[in-house]
């Protein structure tokens, strides 16, 4: 249960823009290493760029956002219990019903 998401890999150290398509991807792995299925892969998302993008309603338990950009970005009722959210911007963000505390 060890297994990242490859697309979301840090380029450089640099923040990448990741589009919507790419996100919903990654999203739709972390939700199938969740439930422990085989094919699924954590969220790696540490260092990327997600400002403005839409997480709303996402399962993201233990995903990593560290030094992540997710200003103006959805997060209405995501679930981010156990994420790694350290030196993560989250400026302007709708932030209604996030659910974001440590295990």
């Amino acid at each position: 249960l060890n297994r990242t998401c490859d697309l979301a890999v840090n380029e450089g150290g640099f923040h990448r823009k990741l589009t919507q398509p790419e996100l919903d991807k990654i999203i739709m792995l972390h939700d199938r290493w969740l439930k422990g299925e085989l094919n699924g892969a954590r969220a790696d998302l540490s260092g990327m760029d997600l400002s403005g993008m839409d997480l709303h309603a996402a399962d993201l338990r233990y995903a990593n956002f560290r030094g992540a950009n997710l200003s103006d970005s959805n997060l209405s009722r995501v679930d981010m219990t156990g994420a790694d959210t350290k030196d993560t911007n989250m400026r302007n963000a709708d932030i209604r019903g996030l659910i974001l505390s440590s295990v």
